[in-house]
């Protein structure tokens, strides 16, 4: 993929959502003039190349004509590594509070971001956006977000509409103002 592009990515690991990550690599954009055939051999390929770890192993073991076709490759993969909201929210939920841009490019940080978004149950996207935003080194971009969020949102809370505000062009550092970026972000989510 392209470099600043979304790279879906799956390590089998406890917290990891096998059926997001297998919704990511079906949704890529269709090329033009490529047949069915050649579109599942694309995917299985995007399959295999966003994986790590004991997934990465998994899949390396299957028969090399498992690993060329995305529908049975995906099968095998959700077969060893079972996705539950319930088994995997509390984990999901510590990696959600401790996010941190810290030494991550604003790039790296999104990506982080969009990773998580896809292990999470859906009533866990507020919580993402907030801790995402509180964990933003330039809290004046974060508060900037917010506002521009709740004056022309239409209502949905969504990761890419804060990553939107947060990239808005001529953002530019200014030290953070007494504004208490928190206590918005919760009234935000309540």
């Amino acid at each position: 993929m392209m470099q600043g592009h979304f790279k879906p990515q799956f390590s089998g690991h406890s917290g990891d959502n096998v059926n997001q990550y297998i919704k990511a690599c079906r949704c890529i954009p269709q090329p033009y003039g490529y047949t069915d055939a050649q579109l599942n051999e694309i995917r299985a390929v995007l399959l295999y190349q966003g994986t790590s770890g004991d997934a990465r192993s998994f899949l390396d073991n299957l028969p090399e004509a498992v690993q060329d076709d995305f529908t049975q490759a995906s099968t095998k993969l959700k077969g060893k590594f079972p996705w539950t909201p319930e088994t995997n929210q509390a984990i999901t939920m510590e990696s959600i509070t401790n996010l941190k841009q810290a030494g991550m490019s604003l790039s790296e940080y999104i990506d982080q971001g969009m990773s998580l978004e896809f292990q999470i149950a859906p009533n866990q996207l507020v919580s993402l956006c907030q801790y995402w935003l509180l964990g933003l080194n330039d809290q004046l971009a974060a508060h900037i977000a917010i506002t521009a969020w709740v004056k022309h949102a239409d209502g949905e809370m969504s990761f890419d509409s804060i990553v939107h505000y947060v990239k808005k062009p001529g953002l530019k550092y200014k030290e953070p103002n007494s504004f208490n970026v928190c206590q918005l972000v919760i009234r935000m989510g309540s």
